[in-house]
């Protein structure tokens, strides 16, 4: 995956749950269906905003836990970001999306 394409959200249910308020749960916008994201996966999604690249999205994993190495945490994020393209949770975008200013 090129690490500088810029994972978006489609406009989904979504909302920061569990006691800590770590976890993301989403509903699916094709099966409908409940999913709970662990921590990590909830911070991948969360800055799936267009505004982050994979690569950027790599190194704030990288910055927030403690991980192995930085190739485990790509290979994590990388299958994850394709799951998500794949199944209608996210766009892939080759340019950043810059917000219009209010």
């Amino acid at each position: 995956m090129n690490e500088s394409v810029y994972p978006k959200r489609f406009n989904i249910r979504w909302r920061w749950d569990g006691e800590d308020g770590e976890h993301i749960t989403f509903q699916h916008p094709r099966s409908n269906a409940i999913n709970v994201l662990n921590p990590i996966g909830a911070l991948v999604f969360y800055l799936s905003d267009g505004n982050h690249s994979v690569k950027d999205i790599i190194e704030h994993v990288m910055e927030v836990y403690d991980a192995p190495s930085r190739e485990v945490v790509a290979n994590d994020v990388y299958n994850f970001v394709d799951y998500m393209a794949r199944t209608g949770i996210t766009m892939l975008l080759e340019d950043r999306v810059v917000e219009p200013m209010a």
